[in-house]
């Protein structure tokens, strides 16, 4: 037979000695979190009582006391084990108490008439509990009751029963069968094989796991440095359009690489003639010749949708685009990136 451990609930009455039991014991735990802490080192349950139980043990008696050290400096070594070390003492923010139950310690214990029999801060009490018809028998099945755990939930007592069962042992391989291979899908264990002979084998999956969490690291710094970039993202396509990210040279300045000319032939692309809107520079006016294309703070989309061609085309004499007739073509390279 196998032994294993569950917990059960229990009810258990509005007890305002419970109530402030379970206050005291969260301040002792909070009390013991900062020298549990050290500096980044955390001590051993055996260090943290012999520094600490001194001071501490006038507030709860001796078992529960030795309780809440023990928990607290489990919860460090958890982080630890778990490569999280603690970079700040906890902070036990629930109210919670553990009582220890039979040969562990005697802090509760369930009487046969159906009460509970706990130690509080005025002393031993006697309350009332119940526990769920559902659990009912899984209790009766208990070899032995463990310890009760009261929480407070929304203004409520609550105790959870930690018992343990016995339960037949799983069945064996047939005969037939030499090996057998199951798969840990939770990845502490990636691969555990048996054979006839009961040798084991187990292929551990935590480098798996830290793999995939440093990949999940660095993917996320890669996409937050890329939002906050000027280019290619959606931070730089608004400051384009805005107008900041573009970089606007006066409308006179030739651009050799649309026009081999440079814009000296009438009309030319890159001078004034052939900027706005391919009229000449005395056919304008002087608002057509400063809007839109000699005003650095105008966006590029917003210059292209003001352009208007065909007025160009009737109003330029002799004014051709760049290389050739058709469209006018912008003298900007790459005014629309995206």
């Amino acid at each position: 037979m196998a032994q294993v451990q569950r917990t059960i609930p229990l009810l258990l009455p509005a007890d305002e000695d419970l109530r402030e039991t379970l206050a005291v014991f969260q301040r002792v735990q909070q009390q013991l979190s900062a020298p549990c802490f050290n500096g980044g080192k955390p001590l051993s349950a055996v260090a943290l009582h012999r520094a600490c139980y001194q001071e501490v043990k006038s507030q709860l008696n001796a078992q529960m006391t030795c309780t809440a050290i023990r928990l607290v400096a489990a919860a460090s070594q958890c982080a630890c084990s778990n490569h999280c070390p603690p970079q700040r003492p906890f902070q036990f923010r629930r109210r919670r108490a553990l009582f220890l139950i039979g040969p562990r310690g005697w802090d509760a214990r369930l009487c046969p008439d159906g009460t509970l029999s706990i130690w509080t801060v005025a002393g031993r009490k006697q309350l009332s509990c119940r526990v769920p018809e559902a659990f009912l028998p899984r209790l009766a099945q208990a070899k032995t009751i463990e310890s009760l755990t009261v929480v407070e939930q929304a203004g409520k007592l609550v105790g959870r029963l930690t018992i343990t069962l016995e339960v037949p042992d799983p069945p064996t391989a047939r005969p037939e069968i030499k090996a057998v291979v199951g798969i840990d899908l939770n990845e502490t264990n990636a691969l555990v094989a048996v054979d006839g002979q009961e040798r084991l084998l187990f292929v551990s999956g935590k480098a798996v796991k830290v793999r995939n969490r440093r990949t999940a690291k660095t993917r996320a710094r890669a996409t937050a440095t890329q939002a906050g970039g000027p280019q290619g993202t959606a931070s730089g396509h608004a400051q384009w359009l805005a107008g900041a990210a573009t970089a606007w040279p006066p409308a006179t300045t030739p651009h050799p690489d649309v026009c081999p000319d440079r814009g000296a032939a009438s009309g030319g692309v890159g001078t004034v003639t052939g900027s706005a809107g391919l009229r000449t520079a005395a056919g304008a006016t002087a608002a057509e010749r400063a809007d839109p294309w000699e005003d650095p703070a105008t966006p590029a989309r917003a210059v292209a949708t003001r352009l208007d061609p065909p007025v160009g085309r009737a109003a330029g004499t002799g004014a051709r685009t760049a290389c050739g007739g058709g469209e006018p073509v912008l003298h900007q390279p790459n005014l629309f990136p995206l």
